[in-house]
């Protein structure tokens, strides 16, 4: 009787233990959730449907041989295009990002091929995510190094436009 007494009262210590953690750890409450941080609709891969970029005043479609895909992680991104017949790719680029309502900035960690003038600069766009689809719009810099001031300086801009399909 003592035995069974002893793995009875053993078995409540434990039972208490687990509903302590439960009811004090595992349950959401309605300020976690209210704080909880709203899944990022641009995580995943894309593909680019179509384009506008200066002095383009329509969207173009790209060739079925050139493919054009983004992939955004939590703050970092990564995009490329390539030659789906040559297996040649074109260019890419990637580093981090900020997404904030319907702004969109990505800072250029590194470009391909090396020594572009896109390296190192922040493209800012207005953004907006519909379903599968995901628009943005900006402005890229055309610069060009400045040797006597040894930094790049603007030679013009030009207004982009892009549509990219969601894959994953």
């Amino acid at each position: 009787m003592i035995a069974y007494v002893r793995a009875f009262s053993g078995s409540l210590v434990w039972i208490g233990m687990v509903a302590f953690f439960v009811i004090g750890c595992g349950s959401p409450t309605q300020a976690n959730l209210e704080n909880a941080k709203p899944e990022n609709p641009l995580k995943g891969k894309w593909k680019l449907h179509k384009r506008k970029f200066d002095p383009d005043t329509v969207f173009l479609v790209n060739p079925d041989t050139i493919e054009y895909v983004k992939i955004i992680t939590d703050g970092t991104f990564l995009w490329y295009n390539y030659d789906k017949e040559s297996k040649i790719v074109i260019n890419m680029a990637g580093g981090s990002y900020d997404l904030e309502g319907g702004s969109y900035t990505e800072y250029i960690e590194f470009f391909h091929p090396p020594g572009s003038f896109m390296e190192g600069s922040a493209i800012p766009f207005r953004c907006e995510v519909n379903g599968d689809e995901w628009l943005h719009a900006g402005y890229i810099n055309d610069r060009e190094f400045d040797e006597e001031i040894g930094d790049y300086v603007i030679l013009n801009e030009r207004r982009l436009e892009e549509i990219w399909k969601r894959v994953e």
